[in-house]
């Protein structure tokens, strides 16, 4: 029977445990180090989208920023109020989280040459791939302690077998088997030594037994004695 407080049962929960935590572990890594990647790449794009359009606006000041799917760019000229959307107009230079209702943006905020630069990225796309992908090392996850689990239940009836056969043996054992030594029957030598303890013990009973009993056959003898010599 599995039992929880059996020795199988607490060496497959330690690998179950083990099994999950390590697992958990490199999920975490795996989808911090993918999210720090797409976050240096996109910011590697803004910037390089950035410097081009500052590169362009410097020859031609009449440059429109860049407008795509995925990129959207702003300019405001020192001392000017508007041209910037509210959500923008208020970020102070460097790189920022922004949502606007269900879109999620890294923008990239720079000042130059009397003007400041706004540039939008668009990485909603880039989020649902990531919550997809946190979903898979989540499956992964889970299924590894599962193995682990599995695992644990396998090794631990291995590791655990030379030691119920001792203690079925000793359960089954029978006096008139005491002389028989139980160590020569395990090659474990763990196993070997507690088998000897055990064989240690048993003759000691057994021992005990023959004194008790040659005792009670003396005292016998020397009780018939005395009643024969008074009778």
């Amino acid at each position: 029977m599995f039992r929880l407080h059996s020795l199988r049962a607490r060496v497959a929960l330690y690998f179950a445990a083990f099994g999950a935590l390590l697992s958990v572990v490199m999920a975490l890594m795996m989808y911090q180090s993918a999210h720090d990647l797409s976050v240096r790449l996109v910011d590697e794009t803004l910037t390089a989208e950035l410097d081009d359009y500052i590169a362009r606006r410097g020859r031609n000041p009449h440059s429109l920023p860049p407008s795509t799917v995925i990129l959207q760019g702003y300019v405001r000229e020192a001392g000017e109020t508007d041209g910037v959307p509210d959500y923008l107009s208020k970020l102070p230079p460097g790189r920022h989280e922004v949502r606007v209702g269900t879109l999620f943006y890294r923008a990239a905020v720079l000042d130059r040459d009397n003007a400041r630069y706004y540039l939008l990225y668009d990485i909603s796309l880039k989020l649902k791939r990531e919550q997809r992908f946190a979903q898979q090392l989540s499956i992964v996850a889970v299924a590894m302690t599962l193995l682990s689990a599995l695992l644990g239940i396998f090794l631990s009836g291995a590791a655990v077998a030379p030691v119920a056969k001792l203690a079925a043996q000793m359960r089954h054992r029978r006096p008139e088997d005491w002389g028989q030594p139980l160590a020569e029957n395990f090659h474990d030598r763990e196993i070997e030594e507690l088998a000897g303890v055990f064989d240690r013990q048993l003759s000691r009973m057994r021992a005990f037994m023959e004194r008790e009993r040659a005792f009670g056959a003396d005292m016998s003898h020397e009780l018939r004695t005395a009643l024969a010599v008074i009778l």
